[in-house]
């Protein structure tokens, strides 16, 4: 039998399962911008879409944030999300100094693991979805510990329930062009000797199936006057198959404000040698800076400038 012979007869047998028509070429990956040019730029493009990511790192390290401003980057396209608050922190008018769209957002509160992972297919099913955020794996609670004694939790129950479920939604994602983020929390190996002991909860299913995996951690606190007003967040791209894996960036949280695009520019600039920078002096356009509050001011000034806000 020809080959085109055969996609035919497969397309036949297959077509009311939901097999998509036999294609000879593999269609390009999509992405959906960070809304940080650096950050884009170490993960290949962006998020992927249609494909899994897993955002973990330290507590306090701009997981939820970095997540918000993607709603907001993927809002500002006209698309739609959903928001599964496990956790229960969602705070609505910090996503809106983010930019979300509160009113737009799907929002959801599940009361355990299993009817979380039913929700979410139900709305990647829809085809009308494009980004589901899962704030945190390490909440999905399963049912069967929801039901149990404190004391009698195990962790192993919520591996099972992932690596059930989660390889599920890959062909559905997929299809329908949906960007799953799962936001994670860190782990110790207790007693391990050797290696890094640190590793995310919910067994390896993600470790295996995510498409990304993007690692925060706090690198340093800025003050002022002994306050602490903002926090230097290094980003490592641990997987991706999008490019070159363990790239990295620097990014800037504000407390209040979300990551910096101002300091995210301002990394570009000096990686594509359009800043030089010297000690504390930033040479930029002709002009000199000194320190990295003042070369800030001056982007942003000039960001200003070129996007004046209208009355």
């Amino acid at each position: 039998m020809s080959l085109s012979k055969l996609q035919k007869s497969i397309n036949k047998r297959y077509k009311d399962k939901g097999l998509p028509e036999p294609i000879n070429e593999p269609k390009p990956i999509e992405y959906l911008s960070t809304g940080f040019p650096t950050l884009d730029n170490i993960l290949g493009g962006g998020w992927a879409l249609g494909k899994i990511i897993e955002l973990w790192g330290t507590p306090g390290c701009g997981k939820t944030t970095l997540s918000l401003h993607t709603i907001a980057e993927a809002q500002k396209k006209g698309k739609v999300c959903v928001f599964v608050d496990s956790e229960r922190a969602f705070n609505p008018e910090y996503a809106e100094k983010l930019g979300v769209d509160n009113k737009k957002l799907i929002y959801i509160k599940p009361e355990y693991g299993e009817q979380a992972l039913e929700i979410i297919k139900e709305y990647i099913d829809s085809t009308e979805v494009s980004t589901v955020v899962v704030d945190s794996v390490a909440s999905l609670l399963p049912k069967a510990v929801a039901d149990r004694d404190m004391e009698k939790s195990e962790q192993a129950i919520l591996a099972r329930l992932l690596s059930r479920n989660i390889p599920k939604l890959i062909p559905t994602l997929d299809n329908n062009s949906c960007t799953l983020i799962l936001i994670n929390q860190i782990r110790y190996e207790i007693g391990k000797l050797f290696g890094n002991p640190e590793t995310t909860t919910g067994g390896e299913t993600l470790k295996f199936n995510a498409f990304m995996r993007l690692r925060l951690c706090h690198t340093e606190y800025l003050k002022e006057d002994k306050a602490i007003y903002a926090d230097i967040v290094r980003a490592l791209a641990k997987k991706t198959k999008s490019t070159e894996p363990f790239k990295e960036t620097l990014l800037r949280m504000e407390y209040g404000k979300g990551f910096s695009m101002e300091y995210d520019k301002l990394q570009m600039l000096i990686k594509t040698g359009e800043i030089e920078k010297a000690g504390a002096w930033y040479n930029y356009k002709g002009k000199k800076f000194q320190g990295e509050e003042g070369i800030l001011m001056a982007i942003k000034m000039e960001a200003a400038n070129e996007n004046p806000k209208k009355d």
